[in-house]
């Protein structure tokens, strides 16, 4: 399961208490997933316990960052359905008019895949201080 500093078998950890902090003054919580199936199972389906307890009940809303596929408004609809089914609400960062404002005021970011499509210099830079912040 997810630990402090070293990822679990399912690649999910937790950041350090007191690190970044989200649009409500909590810990940001940075949700890593490199694999969104496993054969003969549904999207985050192996792993959504593990999303549900990393998340926890403070979190009320996650931003999504789907660049890694090249149709994000499908990509963000599957993740918005899995997310309001565990009881979160999702909005993707590309629907967003200021992405790196999103960033900032987030409570929890999930990227699903590798972020290495990110369209924008500083929106890049907005998640890699909002991950240098976590220290992971």
């Amino acid at each position: 399961g997810p630990g402090r500093g070293r990822p679990g078998r399912d690649g999910l950890r937790a950041p350090p208490a007191g690190t970044a902090r989200g649009g409500m003054g909590s810990p940001r919580r940075l949700l890593l997933v490199s694999n969104s199936t496993l054969h003969g199972g549904g999207y985050l389906g192996h792993c959504q316990q593990h999303i549900k307890s990393f998340l926890g009940e403070k979190v009320k809303r996650v931003l999504f960052v789907p660049y890694a596929l090249h149709d994000r408004d499908a990509y963000a609809r599957t993740a918005r359905e899995k997310f309001e089914s565990l009881g979160y609400g999702l909005d993707s960062i590309h629907e967003s008019c200021d992405p790196v404002e999103a960033v900032r005021k987030s409570e929890a970011i999930f990227i699903g895949k590798f972020y290495f499509l990110l369209p924008d210099e500083g929106l890049y830079r907005a998640l890699d201080h909002s991950c240098s912040e976590l220290a992971l």
